[in-house]
């Protein structure tokens, strides 16, 4: 039988100390972990991260993901708080990953939730989500996007989880919340 570990089986080896950090480091490590859903984690893993819970990432496959395919292209923090932070936020990102792999790589999550008919209200309570409630939220999108078929991007799910600076923060909700309004603007000159 051959080796399924994740070592065995990246197509993408880590970076060495001395190549540089990619541009866009969420980009690059969201992009990673899509090809592993779609091509090198077996569906063990894959089942362990979609009920992973941001408060107890208990999952080998977690641990493996985060080690593998974020680690090596992204800075985590190495203080107990802000490391446990940025791994919660990750458990969010994986777990909503793995419940859209078929899905993965589409438009942007606003544009991607108004074509599925997401509903404004759960919209609007996504992006004024704080970080106790955002998990429950993108879980709720992320379940009903993936009932729906709707293929969304997932780097901009990812930064709405992971930036945690305020202006940042901002900003992205500002063009996930643009692209919603287009959408639904759109469809309804079309109906």
């Amino acid at each position: 039988m051959p080796d399924r570990s994740l070592s065995a089986t990246r197509a993408t080896p880590p970076l060495t100390p001395h190549q540089e950090r990619p541009a866009d480091p969420i980009a690059s490590a969201v992009q990673r972990v899509a090809a592993a859903l779609r091509r090198e984690l077996p569906p063990g893993d894959i089942a362990d991260l979609r009920r992973l819970r941001p408060d107890d990432p208990a999952s080998p496959a977690f641990w493996k993901v985060l080690a593998a395919y974020v680690a090596p292209y992204m800075d985590i923090p190495n203080g107990d708080v802000a490391r446990e932070t940025c791994e919660k936020r990750w458990a969010v990102v994986l777990s909503a990953m793995a419940h859209l792999k078929d899905l993965l790589g589409g438009p942007p999550l606003g544009e991607a939730l108004a074509a599925c008919g997401y509903a404004e209200l759960r919209f609007v309570r996504l992006l004024r989500a704080r970080p106790s409630g955002l998990a429950r939220e993108v879980a709720v999108a992320t379940r009903y996007l993936a009932a729906k078929g709707q293929s969304v991007d997932p780097v901009s799910l990812a930064r709405l989880v992971l930036t945690i600076r305020p202006h940042h923060g901002e900003t992205v909700r500002r063009h996930i919340a643009r692209a919603y309004y287009d959408k639904k603007s759109h469809q309804e000159k079309e109906a």
